[in-house]
Parts: structure tokens; C-alpha cells; sequence
């Protein structure tokens, strides 16, 4: 059974990578409710990124010291 959601990390990198063409994107930013939407759901992606980056750092932290 293949789960994802939350434990989905390839698919929120490559979400990631869809987004961050756009907020670069001069236009973008002439329509301000779609400029913090964008801005905010690559915010959130990056902020759990983050948190599984660390995670996995700390897990192989333990595993070296184990």
C-alpha cells in the first residue's frame, strides 16, 4: 500500500520546483492574490522540507553514533 500525503517528500520537492519559475515571474506579481498564494505554498513546502532534511540528518546522526 503506497502512502503519501505528508510523507511525501519527492512529490513536495517537485511541487517545489514547479513554483519557484512562477514567483520569479514579473507577472506574478501584478496579481497580488495569486502572488501570496503561490508565495505561501512554496513558503510551507520549504518550511517542511526543512523539517525532513533535519530529521533525516539527525536519524543518520543517531545511526553513526549506534
Amino acid at each position: 500500500m503506497p502512502y503519501g500525503g505528508i510523507f511525501d517528500v519527492p512529490a513536495k520537492r517537485a511541487r517545489l520546483a514547479q513554483l519557484e519559475p512562477q514567483l520569479s515571474d514579473p507577472d506574478l506579481w501584478s496579481n497580488p492574490d495569486k502572488a501570496r498564494k503561490v508565495s505561501q505554498e512554496a513558503a510551507q513546502l520549504r518550511k517542511v522540507l526543512e523539517s525532513f532534511s533535519r530529521l533525516e540528518s539527525d536519524v543518520q546522526g543517531l545511526a553513526e553514533l549506534y
